[in-house]
C-alpha cells in the first residue's frame, strides 16, 4: 500500500472523529433563547452536549487503540439507529447524517489498523 494512502487512512478517521462531535454540538444551541432561565438553560445545554462529549471520549480512545475505537464508534452509530428506528418513517437523511459518520469512522479505523500504520 502506498505511503500516501496509509497516511490518509491514518488521519481520515481522526479528522472525522474531531469534526463530527463539533457538528453534533451545533444542535445543542437549539436550547438557547427559549426563556427557560439560566439554570434550566444550562441543564438543557449540558444534556444536549452529552452526545458530543461521549463522542469526544471515544475519539480519545480511538486515537490510541484503533480497534477499541472502531468498536465504540460502530456501537455509537448502531445505538442511534436502534434508539430512533422508525422515527423518520423512511427518510434516510437523518440516519446518514447522524449514524453515518460514526460508522464510517469505525470502518476507517479498521482499515488504518489493517494497514499497519
Amino acid at each position: 500500500m502506498p505511503e500516501t494512502l496509509k497516511k490518509a487512512l491514518h488521519w481520515a478517521p481522526r479528522v472525522l472523529g474531531t469534526l463530527f462531535p463539533l457538528f453534533i454540538a451545533l444542535f445543542a444551541f437549539d436550547v438557547l433563547g427559549h426563556g427557560m432561565g439560566f439554570w434550566r438553560t444550562a441543564l438543557a445545554l449540558l444534556m444536549h452536549l452529552a452526545p458530543s462529549s461521549a463522542l469526544a471520549a471515544v475519539l480519545l480512545v480511538a486515537w490510541r487503540w484503533r480497534l477499541a475505537g472502531a468498536v465504540l464508534y460502530a456501537a455509537a452509530g448502531a445505538t442511534f439507529i436502534i434508539l430512533f428506528h422508525g422515527r423518520w418513517r423512511g427518510d434516510l437523511l437523518p440516519y446518514l447524517l447522524i449514524a453515518g459518520p460514526p460508522l464510517l469512522t469505525a470502518a476507517l479505523l479498521v482499515l488504518d489498523w489493517k494497514s499497519g500504520h
